[in-house]
């Protein structure tokens, strides 16, 4: 479809059908494993070598891994709002344009 500059051509059927398919619920739930994680350490046997070492790491990448999913969610839930937004803004803007034109035409829709 061609659009002259300036213009905006939108579906926004389809921008609130993707807004409505983005879901942080995977963020959260992986999120929560890694809180788990945290949550349960383990200590090591005295037999074991490089045990100390090994929960360390695991429980820094735990961490690490609990605050990136926390963005994560935060970031779905900020995009799922932000296109709502824009698709009922497009919605909004494009009646408020119709009915100016359509008044300015004597409410004849233009004829």
């Amino acid at each position: 479809m061609a659009s002259s500059l300036g213009s905006i051509n939108a579906a926004t059927a389809d921008v609130g059908a993707a807004a409505g398919q983005l879901d942080p619920a995977g963020a959260a739930q992986a999120r929560a494993a890694a809180e788990q994680i945290l949550a349960g350490h383990t200590p090591c046997a005295k037999a074991l070598p490089g045990c100390q070492s090994l929960l360390a790491a695991e429980q820094e990448v735990a961490s690490r891994f609990t605050e990136f999913l926390t963005q994560v969610e935060q970031g779905v839930a900020a995009y799922q709002g932000i296109a709502v937004a824009s698709a009922d803004d497009y919605v909004a803007r494009d009646g408020a344009g119709r009915a100016a034109v359509s008044g300015a035409a004597g409410g004849e829709g233009g004829r």
